[in-house]
Formats: C-alpha cells, sequence, structure tokens
C-alpha cells in the first residue's frame, strides 16, 4: 500500500470522521521544526493514511512503511496527538534506557475501566516503584524453578492428550489451533506458579473438545477470544480519541463482557486467598507465592494494595505471564512450518542432546545446551515481533534528537519491527528467517530488546524463555506438525500483536523411519 493515497474504510469515507474530528482541537508540540512527515489534514492529521490499517488491525505495517519512506525518525499526527516514532539503534536505545526520557501512564489512561494499576504501563514514580519491587521480589530464581516443574508436569498431559487424539483418528492425525492450548498450558504455569490456583485450564479444555468435536463454548474456550478482544481495544483506544470510540466498537459498555469474565475468573482465587490473609489462617497453608507479596502488609500493618491495585496486577501479570509467551511459541511454530530447513537443524540438535529410550523433559540445568532452539525463538521475536515499540516521553526540559529539538512531554516510540527488519542492520536478507544468523552474533545495542529494556525490562523473562524452550522441545521430538491451507497468517494490532485466528496445526506422531526419510529429504 502505498502511504501516500489516503483511505476509504467500510464503506464510510474518510470525510465522515473530519467532521466528527470538528469538535476537537489539535495538540500541540513545542517543536516548531519537525522530523519528516507525511502531508497533514487539517485537524485529522494522517487519519486518512492509517484508517485502513486500523481497522484491519495491522497499524505495525503502517509504521514501518512511513519509516521506510521518511527515514530513521518521523513524525506521526494521530487525529491531533503527535508522536516522533525511531528506528536508530543509538536513539531506541536511549530512549529505552535514559532518564532524559520517562514512561508515563499512556497505555492506562484510556483503559482504566481494565487495567487501572498494571506494572506494564505504570508511569515512573512512587507507585511504579512500590509495584515494581513487589512483582521483582515474587519472581526470583525458585519463581522460574517453580515454573520449569509445573511446565514439564503440563506438557506431559499435553503430549498424552495429542496421542490419544492422534490414536482415536482414522487418520492418525489431530487437527488443532495451537495457539489454543499453548494459550491455556502458560495460563495454567502462571496461575499455579504464582497464585497457588490451578485453573485446570488445559484438561477441562480438552475434555470439552472430546465431548462437542468443536471449539469449547465454557469459560476456558472462550478465554482466548476475551484476551484478543481486550488487547484489541487497548490498543485502539490508544490511537483514536475517545469521541470516535463508539464508532470503533472499543467503548465501555463494549467491553463489559470481558471485564466481567476476567473478574470472575481473578476473584476465583483472589477472594479465598484475601479472605484467608484476613482471618489469619493463610500462614497455615504455608503458601509462599507472588500472591503473597500482593496481598502483603506494610510496617504500619497496613495492608500494601488495595483490593483494585490486586485485581488489575493479577490480570497484568495473567496477560504478560502468559499471552507473550503463548503468541510467541505460536510464531515459532509457523516460522518452522514454513522453514523446514529450520526444523530439521532444530530436531537434529534436540535427538543428539536427548535419548530416544526416555521420554522424560531435559532437566532445568540441561536447557542451556539447546542453542539453536534458542536461535529459532530469537529469530522468530525478530521476524515477528509482539511488540510495536517502546514508548517513552521526554523528561528533560529540552534534549536534542538525531538533529532535532524537543521538549519535555513529545512523546516517542522506539519502532520495534522497523529496527528489527532494517537492512542496514541485519543484511540484505533481514526479512528471511534464518536462525543461523545468530551464530556468533553480537547483538548491537537498541537493535534486539523483546523483552523491552531498561528499569522497565520484563521480570518475567527468564520464565518465558524457559517455558518457550520446553515446550518447543518436548513437541518437536514427538510430533511432526503441517499447516492447515486457508488461514490468515498476518499479525494483527494488539497489546500484543497476534494471529487473528491463533495457528491451525495438523499433528502426527513422529515416525523414526519417518523422520530419517523426511529429514533426508529437506
Amino acid at each position: 500500500m502505498e502511504v501516500t493515497s489516503p483511505q476509504v474504510f467500510g464503506g464510510v469515507s474518510v470525510a465522515v470522521i473530519a467532521a466528527a474530528a470538528l469538535f476537537t482541537l489539535s495538540s500541540k508540540s513545542g517543536n516548531s521544526k519537525r522530523p519528516p512527515s507525511l502531508p497533514n489534514w487539517p485537524l485529522i492529521g494522517h487519519l486518512p493514511y492509517f484508517a485502513k490499517h486500523l481497522f484491519n488491525g495491522t497499524f505495525y505495517v503502517y509504521l514501518r512503511q512511513v519509516q521506510l519512506k521518511l527515514g530513521h525518525i518521523t513524525t506521526n499526527n494521530l487525529v491531533g496527538k503527535i508522536e516522533y516514532h525511531v528506528s536508530d539503534p543509538d536513539t531506541c536505545k536511549r530512549i529505552a534506557t535514559s532518564p532524559e526520557f520517562v514512561r508515563t501512564d499512556f497505555l492506562l489512561r484510556p483503559n482504566q475501566d481494565v487495567f487501572g494499576f498494571a506494572l506494564f504501563g505504570m508511569e515512573n514514580g512512587p507507585l511504579w516503584k512500590k509495584h515494581r519491587k513487589a512483582i521483582v521480589s515474587g519472581m526470583g530464581p525458585q519463581f522460574v524453578r517453580k515454573a520449569y516443574t509445573v511446565t514439564v508436569e503440563l506438557m506431559d498431559d499435553m503430549i498424552r492428550m495429542f496421542n490419544a487424539h492422534i490414536d482415536s483418528s482414522p487418520s492418525k492425525s489431530y487437527e488443532l489451533n495451537i495457539r489454543e492450548y499453548l494459550s491455556l498450558i502458560t495460563l495454567d504455569v502462571i496461575t499455579r506458579v504464582a497464585f497457588s490456583h490451578d485453573m485446570n485450564c488445559l484438561q477441562t479444555y480438552d475434555d470439552d473438545r472430546r465431548l462437542r468435536k468443536e471449539e469449547s463454548a465454557s469459560g476456558n474456550g472462550n478465554l482466548r477470544k476475551n484476551i484478543d478482544e481486550v488487547s484489541r481495544v487497548g490498543v485502539t483506544r490508544l490511537l483514536i480519541p475517545s469521541f470516535l470510540w463508539w464508532f470503533f466498537k472499543v467503548t465501555k459498555r463494549h467491553i463489559a463482557p470481558q471485564n466481567k469474565f476476567f473478574d470472575d475468573m481473578i476473584m476465583g482465587f483472589l477472594g479465598p486467598r484475601r479472605k484467608a490473609v484476613e482471618e489469619g489462617t493463610d500462614g497455615e497453608e504455608g503458601i509462599n507465592d507472588l500472591l503473597t507479596v500482593l496481598l502483603g502488609r506494610g510496617d504500619d500493618g497496613e495492608m500494601l494494595f488495595s483490593d483494585k491495585e490486586i485485581r488489575d496486577e493479577c490480570l497484568a501479570i495473567m496477560f504478560a505471564g502468559h499471552d507473550t509467551t503463548s503468541n510467541t511459541i505460536t510464531n515459532v511454530f509457523l516460522q518452522l512450518c514454513k522453514n523446514p530447513h529450520a526444523l530439521a537443524a532444530m530436531r537434529t540438535e534436540i535427538d543428539d542432546l536427548t535419548s530416544p529410550n526416555d521420554e522424560t523433559c531435559p532437566a532445568f540445568n540441561d536447557l542451556t545446551k539447546f542453542v539453536y532452539v534458542d536461535y529459532v525463538i530469537k529469530e522468530t521475536q525478530r521476524t515477528m515481533p509482539i511488540i510495536m515499540g517502546i514508548d517513552r516521553e521526554v523528561a528533560a526540559d529540552e534534549i536534542e534528537v538525531l538533529g532535532y529539538k524537543f521538549k519535555k512531554g513529545d512523546y516517542f516510540m522506539a519502532n520495534n519491527r522497523a529496527i528489527l527488519l532494517d537492512p542496514e542492520i541485519w543484511g540484505p536478507d533481514s526479512e528471511e528467517f534464518k536462525p543461523e544468523r545468530w551464530i556468533n552474533h553480537q547483538v548491537v545495542d537498541g537493535t534486539f530488546y523483546p523483552f523491552s529494556a531498561g528499569p522497565h525490562a520484563c521480570p518475567g523473562m527468564k520464565m518465558a524463555l524457559m517455558e518457550a524452550k520446553v515446550v518447543l522441545i518436548q513437541l518437536v521430538r514427538f510430533f511432526d506438525f503441517e499447516l492447515v491451507d486457508g488461514q490468515k497468517l498476518e499479525l494483527v494490532d494488539g497489546v500484543v500483536n497476534h494471529l487473528p485466528e491463533g495457528l491451525k496445526l495438523r499433528v502426527t506422531k513422529r515416525g523414526s523411519e519417518k523422520s530419517r526419510e523426511w529429514v533426508t529429504a529437506v
């Protein structure tokens, strides 16, 4: 698409939106000389250029197109909100780590009804430090080791499920949406480890599929749809003014069913634990998890966090602790199916490091030996980034960035996709999936930050990488995977960019003779 061409979408001309925009005023920046920009429309800025992408859920594509067209720093006018997007490595590092930039509550501000108090969206300050300290203290080394044990147990269950489905099928294959299973297993991990609560999502979902022979209509079956809808609403609200929310179906009324769904889910474990704390009976259970930290008391005997803070933080942990991981692993399977050479190399490493007579998962300390698996994960994070970028505001009174001057409050984003696919950094084959590029690769600062960077780096990074490795090693050891035709395989916008319908695969048992023939062929 040519970004210089205004769009007409959904049968509604941009002129309709322009008329509505007359009720608002454009925000102003103190920067009289701005970086390159597409031509501005009165009042509505660049809406005619990105409206179609917004409706299609591919705003991240639009941002990269603008960066390719205009250079490493660009000005974007989002219906009066001025943003500066950057894909220069040194500047991206500066945005993420320098005290010249600060994170505000830009994400939470329009989403108070969903994530009022969530660490991943809090602005810098005392409240953020308080939440950050609690989360980090509850996610130490023991947290990761406990998560490893739970992940291995759940993977054993998943493998048994897959085998049972395959054995009962006349075709000796099982067609599934792998993201559904990955979402549920990672949610089970985070709730068991962080909250000591077994939601039993994986088993419930699989049992229901067996009975219905269709996608579950139960609570767990709707989990993925509710997560994706909350994600869509959250991002859309960021990109358009509130007077357009009804038009895009992102009002408080539209999101009410999702809020109730997650309220009921969280109160299922938070309510009993809160009651136990209040009655002084929680100590008898010997529970020591992240929820214990959130339910703790200060030196004055008062609760550290309000019910609203704990509810929102639990929801944020569930999202951040499983949605990013499940979508990343889903993307890995897509890349492996599209690139059989990478799957063959990865499988060779796994076979070399595991015993065919021992189906147990490799020990926790042995996971570091699977270096090619690491390369596959990193290359997937590079070619299919699930986070649009790192957003910050200028904290200093005045700074200079790439030859332009900016003032306090000016809004920046380190454009993740633009820098991860930049041929100047990754070479002329930057858009190709090549795990081998990571062999002896020295990451340039500011070019690869899948878990963010600086003071806001993800505290669950080690857990997420461990989960991904365990899942991939165990599934690739025992099964073959094939893409089902007719799928939408382009990521769509969200708090986490994701495949809109998940990823449908046809799974068969891996036979040693068949596998040798297949590996030889590729």
